[in-house]
Order: structure tokens, then sequence, then C-alpha cells
């Protein structure tokens, strides 16, 4: 059928509101240029807050790396293309208004012959600085954007690239130790072709020299860099992961032996029958393989964590002051989504005042504060959908403070604390597999709480004052000062007896004096 217009000819044309934004403020956005051995990306992100919001996102794979092991220069044909995605990045990033641009050369750039000369080539299209960083800033910033994510890592970093490895030391928030070593999967290809057994004997021989490697055994190996993410995410395919976020997911070391193991001996049409491998990755995923099998035969770490944040972030964190970088990212990105999503953002901080009798002893206390400051991004959404869109948020947002249990967890208590059934809660897989019987019970009591708070205060700030919870051996008191007694009813009641029995006691409203 014929489309028509729906104003007919002579008609007059309808009054419209005004839908402008009234001016776009771009101010405070930062971005990174990273241009390294495989590919040239730009990333701009909105602030220079600690979890800033990606709003730009973008790579060419230029492969400027590709030949240097054997002509010890970068490929001239890389170069032009890599110096047009510079000028596009340069304008797009002028255009978008962003006040500080890094832009970063790596390992390929740093050891080519026409390196420098490659440098010149592209100050003369960017008014801004580029630096090419050493080995040793490589390996720190790589570290650093795995610590701005998690904090609390400890063990090693590997950074693979197109053309070097960095290996990093890290415990509980520093950097320790690091390397540099030549052997990202372009050069390995360059130097080896398609000789595998070649190629290992260069992988030993580089990670033979690194003797504090085997001071991971038993810790953690935090995976950096695409072609390994993209290993962890054919591992997360492969075992029908329930949640299908890449930061954070945790590998055992035997399981990620025998799949590297698998993919160091395919060729390219072998791995194009294999799901979730992406095309352009593969010509280096089975040299990336390798290496990551040949880091695990001599490293031996037990588990293996798939870090979505490395250099760029790094880079980032780099420029953010003491105070900014202690900030926990868990809690901070929630306390963004509170002022953006709830009514009431400081009510999250009084909740978790309010909720905390009921935990005395109890672990997961960043989790209860990242519950209580989330208990409010669904009122938005109708009734009928508020607990489900509010997992969904949570289960598929940018969360990165919090490994793939705590999110499950987190989702768990919110979606109880809009009402959601814990029976009903079975269709969202993440809650079946990723968190035990007592984790699903502390996010129950969690959840419950905050129904009962948000639904005693309606959400408003400064109510709770006047107001308590106490668990005496097997009663729960709800204590309301004379003042408060008018926010007692039959919602109240009802919520409290719910939270009641899943502490499994008695639950009783008491007017007293509340200090």
């Amino acid at each position: 059928m014929k489309w028509r217009l729906g104003r007919q000819k002579g008609q007059p044309a309808p009054r419209m509101r005004d839908m402008s934004a009234g001016g776009a403020d771009y101010t405070g956005r930062v971005g990174v240029v990273d241009i390294g051995s495989n590919s040239v990306r730009l990333v701009v992100y909105d602030s220079e807050q600690r979890v800033p919001a990606i709003i730009f996102n973008e790579k060419v794979l230029c492969g400027l790396g590709r030949s240097i092991a054997t002509t010890g220069c970068l490929d001239e044909e890389a170069m032009i293309m890599a110096h047009a995605t510079l000028r596009r990045f340069e304008t797009l990033a002028q255009e978008m208004g962003v006040d500080r641009l890094d832009m970063v050369a790596t390992a390929a750039v740093r050891e080519a012959e026409n390196g420098q000369a490659f440098v010149a080539r592209i100050r003369g299209v960017s008014k801004r600085p580029i630096r090419v960083l050493t080995g040793e800033e490589e390996a720190r910033y790589a570290a650093d954007g795995v610590l701005s994510a998690i904090p609390e890592a400890s063990g090693l970093v590997g950074d693979l690239g197109g053309g070097s490895l960095e290996l990093i030391q890290v415990d509980s928030g520093t950097s320790g130790d690091s390397v540099t070593l030549p052997l990202g999967p372009l050069r390995l290809e360059d130097l080896t072709g398609d000789n595998r057994d070649e190629a290992a004997k260069v992988i030993d021989k580089a990670l033979e020299q690194v003797p504090w490697l085997s001071e991971c055994e038993g810790r953690v190996l935090y995976l950096v860099g695409g072609a390994w993410r993209a290993l962890a995410n054919i591992h997360m395919a492969q075992t029908r992961h329930p949640l299908r976020i890449l930061h954070r997911y945790a590998m055992r070391r035997q399981q990620m032996n025998d799949l590297t193991r698998m993919i160091s001996t395919m060729g390219r049409e072998s791995l194009s029958r294999i799901p979730n491998v992406p095309r352009k990755r593969l010509n280096a995923l089975p040299l990336a393989a390798l290496v990551l099998n040949r880091v695990l035969h001599i490293a031996k770490p037990e588990w293996l964590v798939a870090s979505g944040y490395g250099l760029r972030e790094g880079i980032l964190y780099s420029h953010m002051d003491e105070q900014t970088r202690q900030t926990d990212p868990l809690i901070a990105v929630c306390r963004t989504m509170a002022a953006k999503m709830g009514r009431f953002p400081e009510h999250g901080d009084e909740l978790m005042a309010w909720i905390s009798p009921l935990f005395s002893g109890h672990p997961y206390e960043k989790l209860r504060l990242a519950a209580c400051l989330l208990s409010d991004i669904g009122w938005r959404t109708h009734a009928s959908y508020r607990a489900e869109q509010a997992v969904l948020e949570i289960l598929r947002g940018s969360y990165m403070g919090t490994d793939h249990p705590g999110r499950a967890m987190l989702a768990l208590a919110i979606w109880v604390r809009y009402g959601g059934l814990i029976e009903d809660g079975k269709g969202f897989q993440v809650f079946d597999t990723l968190i035990d019987d007592e984790q699903r019970q502390i996010a129950e009591i969690t959840g419950l709480a905050l129904r009962l708070g948000n639904r005693l205060s309606g959400g408003v700030p400064a109510l709770l004052s006047g107001t308590r919870l106490e668990l005496n051996a097997d009663v729960l008191v709800l204590r309301l000062s004379p003042h408060r007694s008018p926010l007692q009813g039959e919602a109240v009641e009802k919520r409290l007896q719910a939270l009641g029995q899943a502490l499994s006691c008695n639950a009783q409203i008491v007017i007293d004096e509340v200090d």
C-alpha cells in the first residue's frame, strides 16, 4: 500500500511543542586514543568521575605491528590506515567537545625504526600531544585499569596486545613488579608463521626470564586485552553462563588449560565454526591461546578473571586525585544511578543505617549499601513491571565494582524490594546458579527490609528518624516515637510481618521514645 502523508493539501501544519535540548552541555568530557600494535581506538567518557560512562567507543584494526618482527618497521599500508583513522578521531573528539584527549602509542610505535617518523606524521593532523609509552608505563596503566575496577585485586595482571604481553603483580590496590615481553600474536605470527611448536619455544624462553611469575601460584590471573577476553567469551558461551557480561567473569585454571590447548592447535576454518568467535580474531586467537596456555603452565593461578578495564581506564585513573581513587567504584556508580533515577537520592544512606541492626556481624556490607542506594530506581516504571525492570537494570548495567554473584545478590534484593516473590524470581537463572542459599537469604532479607523502610517513610528523607528496627532474640520490633506513630498502617504492618517471617521470628510495632 502506498504511503500517504497525514496532512493533506490545504491543511495547516500542526503546532509542535519545543523539543530542543536547550543547548547541549559537553563540559567535562574526556577521551583516550590508544594507538596499539593491532588496533587504533577512541573512547570518549562523559566526565572525570570515579566511574565515567562511555559515550563513544570505536576501534579500527590497522595492524601497525604486523611485520615489525621481521622488518623492524611499521607496515606502510597500516600507517596510511592509522593516519586516516586518527584524522577521523581527532575530528570526532573536537566536535564532541572533549576537554582532554590522551593520545598514547604502545609497543609497535615504541619499538619500530620508523616509529618516531610515524608520530611526526600524526602530529601534522592533530593539535593534541602524543605520548609513546615506555613498557613500564604501559604495564602500570594496564594494572591501574584493573585496580580502578577491582580495588581488591590480588595476583597477576596479564595484558596481551598485538605486539607485547605485559605482566604485573598486584596486591590489595597497588601494583608491584612488572615486565613487558615481545609476545603479542601479531609479532609471533610474523616471527614463526604457522609453526606453533616454534612459537611455544619463543614464548617459554621469554617467560622463563620472569623469576617472580611462579609467585602467582594459587592466586588470580586477571585477563586484559581483546584476544584474551575473546577466549573468556568462548568459555562463557560453552558453559552457558547465565550472565553475559565479560567483566569479572571467573574461570578455573584447568578449564582454561583445556580450552587454550584446543584453540592453540586450530586453524582459521575450524575456529570459524565455533560460536562466539569474532571473525576479526580468527588469525590472532590460536597464538593468543598459546601464550595464555604457557602462562598458566608456569604461573599456575587457581582462577582467571576477565577484566573489562585496562590501559585506557588506567590512564583515566591516573588523572584522578587520591580521594576520588579511594572511592569504591560500586558505591560511586550506585550514587550516580540514584541521583539520576531516584526521587530522593539521599534516602539511601538513611536506609543503610536503619536496616543495619538486622545484619550485625553479617558480611556483604557494601552490597547492602548498594541495594539501599538503588532501592528507588524503579519508581518511574509501570507497577506491573517495576520489579522486573529494576532487576534487568542491575543485571545488565555497568556496575563494575562487584563480581557476578554480587551482582545477582544485588538484583535479587531489589527484586524483593519491589514486591517480586522469591519463587517467581526463579525465572532469572542467575538467582539459581550464581548464589548459594546463604547469599539468597541475605539478599531476600535485605530486600524485605528495604520494602518496609521505603513504605514506612514513603521514600522521604528524614522520616525514618524517630523510628528504629530492633532484633531481640526471636522478636522483630519496629519502634516508633509518639510523633511518628501516624506512620503505622496496614501496609507497614504487612511488610513488617513479611520481614519477620523471613527472619523466622515474631514481629510487632511498639510506640515508645526512640533515641
